[in-house]
């Protein structure tokens, strides 16, 4: 229920009645006029000021005592001798090995007769047939000049392996290895003066041979010589040589000759070329090998003799005593351990500084009048309220 200004209330008033001594209640009911307003607050007073704190004085520690000085520690004792180590006892004999058993018979070991050797196989067949060449010209070559070499062309190849003639003059090889080169040269003189002087040489790949120069003369004109150059050239496959002519006499040429009769007779080739591979390096295919002969089987073995006894080894002496160890000295008594000093006395704890007074308290501020207050049913116990419904 709440209670408002200006409204009506109905209370109950409890009401002790005694008779005879005996107390009983009995609610009244009284109807209470509009309940006037709330007087106004008073405002409050000023707060006093507050009095100074008393200073806080601490007084001085005491001086700590001094530590007492530590007692001296007690000499060591000496530590005693060592006794003398006993001398180690001689060393006895050894005793016998006992005796080795015999050694069993060794079996019958037989080797039998070698086998026959099987025949020999047949020889293999001769060594292959080395690079060759056979070459020659049917024409007349001529001088071209008092200084010119004259380059000796080749136009028959009358056979080869290996070796051909290429543009005429160049001897070409298809294989390396070591060739033997013989060229025969059918000179003439058919006119001039006195010098009947040839020479002949080689270049191999274009570049003239070192000490490759033969020289030859005719003996007059119309007079003929057969120069015959001959020489072992040692070449790589694809390389080529060369054979040149000079002659101062102009009249100089290499003569070829036609066929005759008379009695009838083959023509004279102006050049002849025999080209031949030295065959120290070509070896003919090996023969088979004939078959071996079977091994015959092998023999006894003979007997072994038997192995002689070993000879008794003496016994083993028994070892001596060990001699006994020396006493341990006495260790010598620690000394007493000094007495700890004592401990000096704690100073007094200083007094404690009095506490500033408390400053007095300020005035309490006048309190405002109260307004007229109307009837509070709080106050009234055990009232019901009714009213402000």
């Amino acid at each position: 229920m709440t209670i408002s200004v200006n409204s009506i209330s109905v209370v109950e008033i409890p009401v002790t009645t005694n008779v005879y001594n005996v107390g009983s209640q009995q609610p009244i009911i009284i109807e209470l006029g509009p309940v006037g307003p709330q007087g106004i607050q008073g405002a409050d007073g000023s707060h006093g000021n507050t009095g100074p704190t008393g200073p806080s004085v601490t007084g001085a520690t005491g001086a700590t005592g001094s530590t007492g000085s530590a007692g001296q520690t007690g000499a060591t004792g000496a530590t005693g001798a060592s006794g003398n180590t006993g001398s180690t006892g001689a060393t006895g004999p050894t005793g016998p090995t006992g005796l080795t058993g015999s050694t069993g018979a060794t079996g019958a070991s037989i080797t039998g007769s070698t086998g026959a050797t099987g025949a020999t196989g047949a020889t293999g067949a001769g060594g292959t047939l080395g690079h060759y060449g056979n070459f020659y010209d049917t024409t007349t070559q001529t001088n071209a000049g008092a200084t010119s070499a004259n380059l000796i062309t080749i136009n028959t190849n009358a056979g080869s392996s290996g070796v051909s003639i290429v543009s005429s003059s160049q001897i070409t090889f298809a294989y390396a290895g070591t060739y033997s080169v013989n060229l025969l040269g059918q000179f003439i003189t058919t006119g001039g003066g006195s010098n009947y002087q040839v020479n002949v040489w080689y270049a191999l790949n274009g570049t003239a041979v070192t000490q490759s120069t033969a020289v030859f003369t005719t003996s007059g004109v119309n007079n003929q010589v057969l120069a015959n150059i001959e020489d072992l050239v040692t070449v790589n496959a694809g390389d080529y040589i060369q054979f040149y002519w000079s002659s101062q006499n102009t009249y100089m040429e290499l003569l070829a000759v036609a066929a005759g009769s008379s009695p009838t007779r083959p023509a004279s080739p102006s050049v002849n070329l025999h080209v031949e591979q030295i065959m120290y390096t070509q070896l003919g295919p090996t023969g088979a090998t004939g078959s071996t002969g079977s091994t015959g089987s092998t023999g006894n073995t003979g007997a072994t003799g038997p192995t002689g006894s070993t000879g008794a080894v003496g016994a083993t002496g028994a070892a001596g005593a060990t001699g006994s160890t020396g006493a341990t000295g006495n260790t010598g008594a620690t000394g007493a351990a000094g007495s700890t000093g004592s401990t000096g006395a704690a100073g007094t704890t200083g007094a404690t500084g009095p506490t500033g007074p408390t400053g007095a308290a300020g005035n309490t501020g006048a309190t405002g009048s109260t307004g007229p207050t109307g009837a509070d049913a709080s106050a009234l116990p055990g009232i019901l309220l009714l009213g402000g419904m």
